[in-house]
């Protein structure tokens, strides 16, 4: 049974423990996934920005500036999964009512369908990492 979403067994998050646990041998930390990734976004060496605002009240906001596979990586499923993680756990952590994303236009483009999208920016810009 596919607990993960079409094109997981692609992905970078696709990474088991050493020792699979006996009552879940599909079991796929997170903190193993965020690791291959970063991993390999160093290595292709370069990247997008994108932004994740979590408004807890007018008076605060968490913000969380990140770096993505840009579109010519064609890592667009990962890069999703990437952003909703970390967004998940700024909700876990922090609390908020309202999320706003801030990145490429091509990003925004890959949002899930049925995603609101309230407004719309182009201020990320790729970069070449030294």
């Amino acid at each position: 049974m596919e607990s993960h979403g079409s094109g997981f067994a692609q992905s970078l998050f696709n990474v088991g423990p050493k020792e699979p646990p006996r009552l879940d041998p599909g079991y796929r930390p997170l903190a193993l996934g965020v690791r291959r990734y970063r991993a390999a976004l160093a290595a292709y060496g370069a990247s997008d920005a994108v932004c994740i605002g979590l408004e807890q009240n007018p008076e605060n906001i968490a913000r969380l500036d990140l770096e993505v596979f840009p579109a010519a990586a064609e890592r667009g499923a990962d890069n999703l999964r990437y952003v909703a993680y970390m967004l998940n756990g700024m909700l876990w952590a922090a609390g908020g009512r309202r999320a706003t994303l801030g990145g490429p236009r091509t990003f925004a483009k890959q949002s899930p369908p049925g995603t609101p999208r309230t407004r719309r920016t182009d201020r990320a810009s790729s970069r070449t990492r030294s």
